[in-house]
């Protein structure tokens, strides 16, 4: 902030200019205070989200989560031909839940994991037992395909929404259309008929 030089009401610019400017230094220095102190806060959170966030990894990885028939069950399908899992197939007496059940039981009650398990059950049925293919070989394209169409077709339309908003470029040594003389002698009656004026 610049102050002219000289005098007010008896009382020199200088020693005026010399307060604001200390009052803006104060500030200045507030602000800089008020962002290192913000700064501070914000490291002490993302130090305390990552410790918690350890803290949930660790305590899920130490076993704790054992497999069950109902988390199993949600990641199987059933074979009976109603495309829904183990768990929610609807028929009542269904042959496949009364196979799969029993295997997976067991495979828990020998202490396998879920993947094991899972791993187990493709094996003896079939991959397509699996609710979500494995990420691997051709069951990979299942989970490839929908984000790269999704992608592609991203970007179809911002090229033809580009090629919309684009002016069409006028052709260089193309003379325009003459307008023909007889439109434009009745387009100048019409103008000095309603008095807008005539050509110059």
């Amino acid at each position: 902030m610049r102050l002219p030089q000289g005098g007010h009401k008896g009382r020199p610019y200088g020693a005026a200019r010399e307060q604001v400017e200390m009052q803006i230094a104060n500030h200045k220095s507030q602000i800089a205070n008020a962002k290192i102190k913000n700064l501070f806060q914000l490291k002490r959170g993302l130090v305390i989200l990552v410790g918690v966030l350890v803290a949930a990894s660790l305590t899920r990885a130490d076993g704790s989560n054992k497999p069950t028939i109902e988390s199993i069950g949600d990641q199987v399908m059933c074979l009976c031909g109603c495309v829904a899992t183990l768990n929610h197939c609807p028929h009542r007496d269904c042959a496949t839940v009364a196979e799969i059940r029993p295997v997976i039981e067991k495979e828990i009650a020998e202490g396998k994991d879920e993947t094991a398990i899972l791993q187990d059950l493709a094996i003896r049925f079939g991959v397509q037992v699996l609710a979500a293919p494995p990420a691997r070989g051709f069951s990979l394209t299942v989970w490839i395909l929908p984000g790269l169409g999704l992608f592609l077709g991203l970007t179809f339309v911002v090229v033809i929404v580009r090629r919309w908003r684009r002016p069409t470029p006028v052709a260089a040594g193309v003379p325009a259309k003459p307008l023909d003389a007889q439109v434009l002698a009745a387009l100048e009656e019409e103008m000095k008929a309603s008095g807008l004026g005539t050509r110059d």
